[in-house]
């Protein structure tokens, strides 16, 4: 773990920096080997004992061998940056009890990667039989970190109803960007398990917002930062963990047809605001009474949205990020917003479509950046007419090219029960992540290398 005290520029920041690493350093037993996400967010966010819940099944699970792997795209500039998306996929298909999947990742870097990393760029997750309600919908990537010439972490997804019976298929997509940085001026954050959750039990609305925030002293004199996104978890039934993390065979479990899922990354700013209460495991500590800027801070709000056709039930939200810096980084964020929508109702005439993966084509032309990739930060699915069960739902993103400022991708979607009627409705975000050298210059007019 990188936070060095001794290079802060005042005697406050030195102050605050050594506190935030004596924070951290308590979190480091939870970056083991072989403990799983969730158990993660419950060491250090961890709810009143009940001796009630202490008897039954646990959630963990053994790390399962991925069931494949392929690659999606691919861009190298030699010596300088790759960039490489590719796509891992896995089944729970027990009789009985099935478990949360999770799998380890690694990706063997190139001699010139002095630095790495990885985030979330689509989902996939499907019941292998019929439909059913949900309970729980989860696809994250955690603990992330470059040891040697090899990037490695861990990624967890399930979907599940009350009994959590049902056999299952997840896949996520995932982006691994890797640099020299004697070329490319940049640094990720990946070292401590950070998260940002909400709950909608005190809401009106089912629409929930969790404010976030990075730190990194190394962050502090660049020009540009972002978060990247590594995951979401959504859960119905609490208003606290204890609730929203039930043990295996807990009857206060609760499932739900659905009618809409949907979430969004806000723009993130060089900021951090004295006054606001952030949603995440641990607050910032500031050494004054005031906001700040280019402080160390990357600071955004996430928004999601869990629903039926009822106006609003109690749901958790979680989302995982980390953290990108550098004078060589540049972002550019399209606007996007998310609302619960309502049921139309099936006795209402309403005329609905056949639900199957539907792929839009997207170009976005005057990028100024030698490099750039889209990063998948929202989405928003929903049946048409009125909730059902769930066969099949995702969002990710493929055929990625850029060249000559020019970046064109593809998003595919789905949400669709057993006979795939009604259709539904989907759109997606993305905001663009782009490189330049440290010498500067215009945008490469070299392609990504074909996928496999």
């Amino acid at each position: 773990m990188r936070l060095p005290c001794d290079v802060a520029s005042s005697p406050s920041l030195r102050r605050r920096w050594c506190h935030a690493l004596l924070g951290a350093m308590l979190l480091i037993p939870l970056l083991a080997p072989g403990r799983d996400v969730a158990a993660q967010g419950r060491e250090f966010l961890r709810p009143p004992a009940d001796p009630r819940r202490e008897s039954r099944p646990t959630l963990d699970a053994p790390r399962t061998r991925t069931a494949s792997t392929a690659r999606v795209a691919a861009f190298e500039d030699p010596n300088v940056l790759l960039i490489e998306q590719e796509k891992a996929c896995a089944r729970s298909d027990q009789s009985g009890t099935e478990t949360r999947i999770v799998v380890d990742g690694e990706k063997i870097l190139p001699a010139y990667a002095t630095a790495a990393t990885v985030f979330h760029s689509g989902w996939e997750l499907r019941y292998l039989s019929k439909d059913h309600h949900v309970a729980q919908m989860q696809s994250e990537i955690f603990r992330i970190r470059k040891e040697g010439n090899v990037l490695r972490w861990g990624a967890t997804g399930h979907i599940r109803d009350k009994n959590f019976d049902d056999g299952y298929e997840w896949c996520y997509h995932y982006t691994v960007v890797a640099w020299n940085q004697a070329v490319i001026d940049a640094i990720a954050q990946d070292e401590l398990p950070t998260l940002s959750l909400a709950f909608s039990a005190q809401r009106e609305t089912a629409l929930v917002s969790a404010a976030a925030f990075k730190g990194d002293l190394r962050f502090v004199g660049k020009t540009v930062a972002t978060a990247l996104p590594e995951g979401f978890l959504f859960d119905w039934g609490g208003d606290n963990f204890q609730e929203a993390f039930p043990k295996l065979g807990d009857v206060d479990q609760e499932d739900h047809h659905l009618l809409q899922v949907a979430y969004s990354m806000g723009p993130s700013a060089l900021y951090i605001d004295v006054g606001k209460t952030y949603d995440t495991a641990f607050g910032p500590l500031i050494p004054t009474a005031a906001s700040r800027v280019d402080d160390g801070f990357v600071s955004w709000e996430s928004h999601a949205i869990f629903k039926d056709n009822s106006g609003k039930r109690k749901f958790l939200f979680m989302d995982r990020f980390s953290g990108l810096a550098g004078n060589s980084v540049g972002v550019i964020y399209p606007p996007f917003s998310i609302h619960p929508v309502e049921d139309a109702g099936a006795t209402t005439g309403c005329i609905t479509g056949s639900a199957t993966v539907t792929t839009t084509e997207h170009v976005i032309e005057n990028i100024p950046f030698q490099y750039a990739w889209p990063v998948l930060s929202g989405w928003n699915l929903s049946f048409e007419c009125e909730d059902q069960h769930v066969t099949q739902v995702g969002v990710w993103l493929h055929d990625i090219t850029y060249a000559s400022g020019v970046l064109r991708y593809k998003v595919s979607s789905i949400l669709r029960d057993k006979n795939s009627d009604p259709g539904f409705g989907g759109s997606h975000q993305v905001f663009v992540l782009g490189f330049n050298q440290i010498t500067g210059g215009s945008p490469t007019g070299r392609q990504p290398a074909p996928a496999r």
